[in-house]
C-alpha cells in the first residue's frame, strides 16, 4: 500500500492500518458505517465507557472530531478495497467489508500494545453498536 503523507497521526496510512486491524479482529462482515463508528469509539474507549484509556488521548472535543474521523475512515475503506487489502460484498442493500488474505498477512506483522488495546476496544465497540447500547453523535446513515 503506497500512501504518502507528511503527517504520522491520523494520516491515511494510520487510518488504513487501524481499520485493517479492526477488520482482522472483527472476523465478520461490517458496513462502512459500522467500521468507522467502531473505530472511532475504540480510539476514544474511555469516553464511550469501553475501556480505561482513550488511545488518542483525552479531549473535550470528541463530538467535534467525529464527523471528520468518520469521513476519513470511509476514504480509508475505499483505499483498502482498491489495493486489495479488503473485500466489498455488494450482495445486500449496503456493502459489507471483510479483510482479504493480503490484508490479514499485513496485520499479522503488527504487534504493539496499542494494537492489542485497539483490537479489544474495537470488538467491544462493534458489539455495543450492534446491541444498540453505544450511541455516537451524528446521523447513522449508510454510505
Amino acid at each position: 500500500m503506497v500512501i504518502m503523507s507528511s503527517t504520522i497521526f491520523n494520516s491515511q496510512f494510520e487510518n488504513c492500518m487501524r481499520l485493517l486491524v479492526a477488520l482482522d479482529k472483527l472476523e465478520t462482515a461490517v458496513t462502512a458505517t459500522e467500521l468507522a463508528d467502531a473505530d472511532f469509539a475504540a480510539t476514544y474507549a474511555r469516553h464511550f465507557g469501553l475501556g480505561r484509556t482513550d488511545l488518542h488521548g483525552s479531549t473535550a472535543f470528541v463530538n467535534a472530531i467525529y464527523t471528520q474521523r468518520r469521513s476519513k475512515a470511509h476514504e480509508a475503506i475505499q483505499l483498502l478495497v482498491a489495493h486489495g487489502y479488503a473485500y466489498a460484498d455488494h450482495a445486500g442493500d449496503v456493502p459489507r467489508f471483510t479483510i482479504s488474505e493480503s490484508g490479514a498477512h499485513l496485520v499479522s506483522h503488527v504487534s504493539s500494545s496499542y494494537a492489542q488495546h485497539y483490537q479489544r476496544y474495537v470488538a467491544a465497540a462493534l458489539a455495543a453498536l450492534r446491541n444498540d447500547t453505544l450511541h455516537l453523535i451524528g446521523v447513522k446513515e449508510e454510505a
